[in-house]
């Protein structure tokens, strides 16, 4: 798989930052650690889309653990990224969200989101 050698110059003009290369390393910018952000991102947007809160806490959060661990590298970067790809698989597999639909808070209504084909795996 060919990588351009300006994709971090192509990310940082985007972004509005200078120019710098430096200021990307390499363990920032590896595929596996982009895909397993991308991933869990796909996975807080499907588990807590209707919920707005939990939806900007959960990518803040994720946001700030991947920034800053982007300097890690090796045995521990190939650690974070299983824990970002478990995290993801529960948020899809165990967590439910819903609201209740009557005052005393004993039925609820489940929000299901489309997990079949929604391009997350």
């Amino acid at each position: 798989m060919y990588i351009s050698p300006y994709a971090p110059t192509y990310f940082l003009r985007i972004h509005g930052r200078k120019k710098n290369r430096k200021a990307m390393t390499a363990a920032a910018a590896t595929p596996a650690a982009l895909s397993a952000y991308r991933t869990l991102l796909r996975s807080i947007k499907l588990t807590f889309a209707n919920d707005t809160r939990m939806l900007t806490a959960a990518l803040t959060e994720s946001r700030h653990t991947f920034r800053s661990h982007r300097h890690v590298s090796g045995a521990e970067q190939e650690e974070h990224l299983r824990h970002a790809r478990e995290i993801a698989e529960v948020l899809r597999a165990n967590v439910v969200q819903g609201e209740s639909i009557n005052e005393s808070g004993e039925a609820y209504r489940e929000y299901t989101a489309p997990l079949e084909g929604a391009g997350i795996g």
